[in-house]
């Protein structure tokens, strides 16, 4: 199943209209194998592309950059 899901003002929702039983290129590499617990995730030091900063971050998520909060994936 996939859905669209969006931000604004800081608060996430999804279109119900976007329902769909469609399976995207990578979705199960995406949603399998990730740890949950803390203890378990792999730490990697990151340099942001959009201001240089660098931090430390779960490797295999989408994070936002602690300082100008731009998306990295890495």
């Amino acid at each position: 199943m996939t859905i669209d899901i969006f931000e604004y003002q800081g608060k996430y929702e999804y279109d119900p209209s976007s329902v769909r039983y469609e399976i995207l290129p990578g979705e199960q590499e995406l949603m399998d194998n990730k740890p949950v617990e803390p203890s378990k995730l792999h730490m990697i030091s990151v340099v942001c592309q959009n201001c240089d900063a660098s931090y430390k971050k779960a490797d295999g998520y989408a994070e936002k950059c602690h300082y100008c909060r731009s998306y990295q994936n890495t």
